[in-house]
């Protein structure tokens, strides 16, 4: 199976990549596709750009197996629309099994999204937990295409990150030591 994890990754950290990896190791997943987004629909646009996006994620991952990127997002100037994505995913790989791997916040919204129930058909729905943030169940249509993830929630999140970045703060053990220099050496994030 096929797991597809879409984000801003603005930038990516230690939440993304451990939940990542328990679903990758859970669903035994042949490979993991991080796929950030060029312009989300529902949320305000990525302070850094697409590159300094799309180099985060590779020093995030380049020494995990089975990780890689999907950068067919960000080679567009549109809004991002995940089932466009899923459509040109499931044309290249055939019947091979896809999941879509949401965080709860994003899963209390996907009734919100362009043609939910065509992404429904192309993807099974991997659901996972946020502190804080209570899954809202009373949406889920059809029930068989979702699956919860267990995973071990971690507090962390892009915008604190940002925030610490910003009031001249270093997030250290908050993600990995690779993107949190590359941060500093392009000086990310201190003028948002």
């Amino acid at each position: 199976m096929l797991g597809i994890f879409g984000g801003t990754f603005d930038p990516i950290h230690y939440g993304h990549l451990s939940a990542a990896w328990q679903v990758f190791q859970s669903l035994n997943l042949t490979e993991l596709r991080f796929m950030p987004c060029n312009l989300p629909p529902h949320r305000a646009a990525p302070l850094a750009t697409s590159e300094h996006r799309l180099n985060m994620l590779k020093l995030a991952i380049k020494d995990v197996p089975g990780f890689t990127i999907d950068d067919r997002e960000l080679k567009t100037n549109d809004i991002s629309y995940t089932v466009n994505s899923l459509t040109s995913i499931r044309h290249e790989v055939g019947d091979t099994p896809i999941c879509l791997i949401l965080g709860a916040d994003a899963f209390n919204q996907i009734h919100t999204w362009h043609e939910p129930e065509k992404i429904m058909k192309l993807a099974q729905i991997v659901v996972l937990g946020r502190p804080d943030i209570t899954v809202n169940k009373s949406k889920i249509t059809p029930v068989d295409r979702v699956y919860f993830e267990q995973n071990t929630l971690l507090d962390i999140s892009a915008s604190n990150i940002r925030n610490m970045l910003h009031n001249n703060l270093t997030p250290k053990f908050l993600l990995p030591d690779a993107v949190l220099d590359y941060i500093k050496r392009e000086h990310l994030y201190v003028n948002h």
